[in-house]
């Protein structure tokens, strides 16, 4: 059996966070040596990535800069690979697929944008099966797409098995390093807009004034943002206990944070979340039921203003028994996102397909 898997072309075995084809189909070649399996990409491979001797890799031109684009790889160049080796599977890892159907289409929908784009209705409609990871998308796609029931299938993002928590001493080297050898917030703001990192700088300041905390604010943004912001900010009261860093350091900033806040760039599942829930360290989000469905009580939830994201702050750094809680209820969810068993049922969706 060949399969063809769209996958993001940075992805490695060195990729903190990875990528949901790569990380999932690396697994499925490893434990089927009978599965030939093509990662096709838009852009040229990592040097770095790590394949499975029955993964072959293809970069297919045009890259994927716009709609257009999209368009001529899926329907032309896309074609042409599956027509050539005569795919039985095509894994997307987006919402867009080959309309011709030569080969059976799995399409990725990690948001609500379908709700929105009508523009997605025909690869949603064309798609054999519908990847999700979330079950608030399950039920809004069977409301909007009743007939498509059958087609869903609930896989939660990998957690990467490398990832743990650190120990104290471990975490008192990073925060020597970066935070001044005291407790911080980690803002992850790589993909927010800057009056989200403003409002978290409000509430930062609300906090200060309230808990007379040397905690400090570690910001990663991107290194445009981060000298933008830099500046914007040189009168901001509390300027010494903010710090701005790049999206590499983030991983180690992860680990050894007090809490860690994110806006994510729209509403996402996002394997950085799930990996900081599990190396124990907690996480505060905005309120929607997109994400209440899928981290319950393992996250707190802010209102979309200082006020609320302050007063979750404050929350967490008073209360040691909110804070264990939530790192009890994250192991709960972590735990149960076992690779094993989204590649057995990505298998079980090859080979017994009920649609």
């Amino acid at each position: 059996m060949t399969i063809a898997v769209q996958i993001n072309s940075t992805s490695s075995n060195n990729n903190f966070f990875g990528d949901f084809n790569y990380l999932h189909f690396s697994l499925v070649a490893r434990r089927y040596k009978n599965f030939k399996i093509i990662f096709i990409s838009d852009q040229p491979f990592d040097p770095c990535i790590f394949i499975e001797p029955n993964i072959e890799l293809v970069t297919l031109s045009p890259q994927i800069r716009n709609g257009i684009l999209a368009k001529i790889w899926y329907t032309v160049k896309l074609q042409k690979i599956l027509k050539k080796n005569k795919i039985e599977f095509f894994f997307s890892n987006s919402y867009f697929c080959n309309l011709k159907q030569l080969s059976k289409q799995i399409i990725l929908i990690n948001d609500d944008s379908f709700l929105k784009k009508k523009s997605m209705e025909k690869y949603i409609l064309a798609s054999s099966f519908i990847i999700t990871p979330n079950e608030y998308i399950q039920v809004k796609l069977s409301e909007r797409f009743p007939a498509l029931i059958n087609k869903l299938l609930f896989i939660p993002p990998f957690i990467n098995e490398n990832v743990k928590p650190i120990n104290y001493s471990q975490k008192q080297e990073v925060k020597n390093i970066f935070s001044d050898g005291v407790d911080y917030f980690l803002l992850y703001a790589n993909n927010t807009t800057t009056a989200n990192i403003i409002m978290a700088l409000k509430a930062f300041s609300i906090f200060k004034k309230w808990q007379l905390s040397n905690m400090k604010l570690l910001i990663v943004t991107g290194e445009k943002q981060n000298k933008k912001l830099s500046k914007e900010i040189e009168n901001y009261k509390f300027r010494s206990d903010v710090k701005f860093f790049p999206e590499n350091n983030v991983d180690v900033l992860c680990s050894a944070a007090y809490a860690s806040i994110f806006f994510p760039d729209g509403l996402k599942i996002d394997n950085k979340m799930l990996n900081v829930m599990k190396m124990n360290i907690p996480i505060l989000l905005p309120e929607h039921d997109y994400y209440q469905s899928f981290y319950k009580e393992s996250a707190l939830y802010f209102l979309n203003n200082e006020s609320s994201l302050s007063q979750k702050m404050m929350l967490i750094y008073k209360d040691e028994s909110t804070r264990s809680s939530l790192i009890n209820s994250a192991q709960l969810i972590t735990s149960a996102h076992n690779p094993n068993t989204a590649v057995e049922k990505i298998i079980d969706t090859i080979i017994n397909p009920k649609v």
